[in-house]
């Protein structure tokens, strides 16, 4: 018997691509940061972002994602991609968001007691 192929059409306009890395985030509430945590990037598109969380984020708020990007600038220089958007829809320890705006940023690095320098992911 013959396998049958179903082939589905992507709805969406923007295609997903799959990213695992960390990530951090701050939950808004009229402009001042109520939540702040830690989670990792599912994928994305250039439309919006899927991550998971230990947490449940609730559903039409305003986030920043600075997201530990896979990339260094010129070799040298480790990446946030800084993310402006609202939550849209959460499934468990899943979020998506829609995007507002994004930007490229600098990762700063800190000193710890031993000298090393750790990856700060949120340049604020």
């Amino acid at each position: 018997m013959a396998a049958q192929v179903q082939l589905f059409k992507e709805q969406r306009s923007n295609p997903r691509y799959p990213v695992n890395v960390a990530l951090e985030y701050r939950l808004l509430l009229r402009d001042s940061v109520v939540v702040t945590g830690v989670g990792t990037l599912v994928d994305m598109s250039s439309s919006g972002v899927l991550f998971q969380t230990a947490e449940f984020l609730p559903h039409g708020v305003a986030i920043e994602l600075f997201i530990a990007w896979p990339t260094k600038l010129n070799n040298s220089d480790a990446l946030n991609l800084y993310v402006t958007g609202t939550t849209v829809r959460t499934h468990g320890m899943d979020t998506a968001i829609q995007i507002c705006e994004s930007e490229f940023r600098i990762r700063e690095t800190r000193a710890t007691i031993s000298g090393e320098s750790l990856p700060v992911l949120c340049n604020a």
